[in-house]
């Protein structure tokens, strides 16, 4: 179990930042910096929640540029890749796309998914914490994954009760263990989400769910370079509207998606996909239209990350996400496929 220690206390300069980020993530993006085929479009991509439904709607067939998918483990991952112009466009959460453009990747949304709050991630006690509100988060020990979404969410609904990072000890661990100090005792509540929070519910039936109100995004985002490219442009507007109807086609076919994607991707049982299907199941469609929501959540969480002395530029680095004139563009593609 590593607990982290305590982060910086003075936000650092963008250069320090990006310089920071790159060291952190080593070598990941040495994978994916090969020069592959320029005629395909370079998709980044996280447990195929964007291939699939592409494929099983029917979208995938013969676009302008071949797709060239790859997979990430999670969105800091995914920055490396951008960073060292090895993307054209990839799908990741709401804090990890603050750090990318903290860091220097360039990048712009064209499309923004909203999880209705308390669906798909959640902060959970355990049986005995004595944690039953986010003000009960005051002094005890949460488990985390820094720099990911649930990082971002963990913040904003520490602002929401009054409290800070600073007012809790964190537990930075990886996202697939996050369950795991709960049941041995080492952690008082831990941020889950997807199948991790339906079985840790499962065998925890004492367990606490702390209701928050805050939603999250998750952002496409595109290479800018790309998009200044006519035909990469052209590939990526293709590609945003397949995406779209095949979104459409999820909230259309549930079950389908639950089999395929819970049962067949993610290896859940029957009974858990079907859970899943009915806590979030319509809820995760990613390419909807980018609208001031999401910019107002992105401007709270990216100044919650540099009160903890985690992001610099708050503001400039939410401005460099979004683009009036190219969201207008691709928010109009989104709106033609859903007609």
């Amino acid at each position: 179990m590593q607990t982290t220690k305590p982060f910086p206390a003075l936000p650092m300069s963008r250069r320090a930042f990006s310089a920071s980020l790159v060291l952190a993530l080593g070598g990941l993006a040495a994978g994916c910096g090969r020069q592959s085929d320029r005629n395909t479009l370079r998709i980044g991509d996280q447990g195929k929640v964007l291939e699939l439904p592409l494929q099983l709607a029917g979208q995938a067939a013969n676009p302008p540029r071949p797709f060239e998918f790859t997979t990430f483990t999670d969105g800091p991952n995914m920055n490396a890749a951008f960073l060292a112009g090895a993307l054209d466009v990839g799908m990741m959460g709401d804090t990890p796309a603050l750090f990318a453009s903290a860091a220097g990747a360039d990048v712009v949304a064209i499309a923004a998914g909203r999880t209705p709050p308390n669906t798909y991630l959640q902060i959970v006690a355990r049986p005995g914490s004595g944690i039953t509100s986010l003000q009960d988060l005051r002094g005890k020990r949460v488990a985390f994954t820094k720099s990911t979404a649930l990082h971002g969410y963990l913040l904003l609904s520490l602002e929401r009760a009054g409290l800070t990072q600073a007012d809790i000890t964190p537990i930075d661990i990886p996202i697939v263990s996050l369950a795991k100090p709960l049941e041995t005792g080492d952690a008082d509540a831990s941020l889950l989400g997807g199948p991790v929070l339906t079985n840790y519910l499962e065998h925890n039936p004492g367990a606490r769910l702390i209701e928050a109100p805050d939603p999250g995004y998750t952002l496409i985002l595109a290479s800018r370079r790309s998009i200044e490219n006519a035909g990469i442009r052209a590939a990526l507007v293709d590609f945003s509207r397949r995406s779209a109807r095949a979104g459409l086609w999820i909230t259309a076919n549930p079950d389908i998606w639950g089999k395929h994607y819970y049962e067949g991707v993610l290896h859940q049982d029957p009974a858990t996909a079907k859970a899943l299907i009915e806590r979030q199941g319509k809820h995760r469609l990613f390419f909807a239209q980018v609208q001031n929501d999401a910019r107002e959540h992105l401007q709270r969480q990216a100044t919650a990350l540099a009160k903890a002395g985690l992001l610099p530029e708050a503001d400039a680095t939410v401005a460099r996400l979004f683009d009036p004139a190219i969201n207008q563009e691709f928010n109009k593609v989104i709106e033609e496929a859903a007609a």
